[in-house]
């Protein structure tokens, strides 16, 4: 029997703009103004067309400031909500508070190195790591997931080991760790960033796994997000990772278009392994408060 590839889960990047510069960033920024409404039928439709789970990126979700409604909508269409954000401007407010208690199942934050020098480097901005590290501590009051997010570049390979003592110390649900790809504009920071996909391999094989005591390790290979998950802009236009061996983004239309879903069928190939888990229908704090 052919296997069921019709993808579960979209990315909605806010690509106006963003708060930091990071050289190897992937997202075509664009400057394009956002609109509430137009964010709301975006997510409407993500939800007709049968997805089960959004991810809202950038970018920077929240510099935009009438985020709430559009995450609130999603998860009131029954949409897993997962926001991923450089913290910036996560504001620790009672609006925000309210919206991670409430509204949102998994939250993700940056975290490059096991040092401010190391994170402050790749992030492009002095004192990020600080931030970085006490917005945590601000989350880990509230019922919230968390996941950590690690890119692994020839800057910070070195650190990695280091990295997963500070992880086992802040103890989030799920540890991501990407490989560099220089895909769309990061392709402009390859030489200064790539790192071979053997000496990632290798610097995966030095973690002790064991240490990190329940939470999940996400390994993400370059070559692994090819064609996985569509990837959508605030204003609703679908692209994918592009098929081998090109380093760029696939343009495959409007999200409203007629014949969309059939399109992003065609080109999805199954979920990575990796990443299934991320998705569920409740959160930790749901789980283990209904336990009999």
């Amino acid at each position: 029997m052919e296997k069921d590839t019709n993808p579960e889960r979209v990315i909605i990047n806010f690509t106006k703009m963003c708060a930091l510069d990071c050289e190897w960033c992937y997202v075509p920024f664009d400057n394009k103004e956002i609109s509430i409404e137009k964010l709301i039928s975006v997510i409407d439709r993500v939800s007709v067309l049968g997805f089960r789970s959004v991810t809202f990126g950038g970018g920077d979700p929240f510099q935009f400031k009438d985020l709430a409604p559009a995450i609130i909508k999603a998860k009131e269409l029954g949409l897993f909500v997962h926001v991923d954000t450089h913290a910036i401007t996560l504001a620790k407010s009672k609006e925000n508070s309210h919206l991670l208690d409430n509204f949102i199942d998994l939250i993700g934050l940056p975290l490059d190195g096991s040092t401010d020098k190391i994170h402050d480097l790749m992030r492009g901005r002095i004192g990020h790591y600080d931030l970085i590290i006490d917005k945590l501590l601000w989350l880990r009051d509230h019922k919230v997931s968390i996941k950590l997010n690690t890119i692994v570049t020839s800057v910070n390979e070195f650190d990695l080991a280091n990295l997963e003592k500070l992880v086992r110390k802040i103890h989030p649900e799920r540890w991501s760790i990407y490989q560099f790809w220089p895909i769309g504009p990061a392709v402009k920071a390859q030489s200064n960033y790539t790192l071979e996909h053997c000496r990632f391999l290798e610097s995966i094989r030095r973690l002790d796994y064991n240490i990190l005591d329940g939470t999940v390790v996400e390994i993400n290979a370059s070559e692994s997000r090819r064609r996985t998950y569509p990837i959508l802009n605030h204003l609703g236009e679908v692209y994918f990772h592009h098929e081998y061996p090109h380093n760029e983004f696939q343009y495959v239309g409007s999200i409203f278009e007629k014949e969309i879903s059939s399109k992003m069928d065609e080109l999805c190939i199954l979920e990575r392994d990796q990443a299934v888990s991320r998705y569920s229908t409740t959160n930790k704090y749901e789980e283990t408060n209904n336990l009999p």
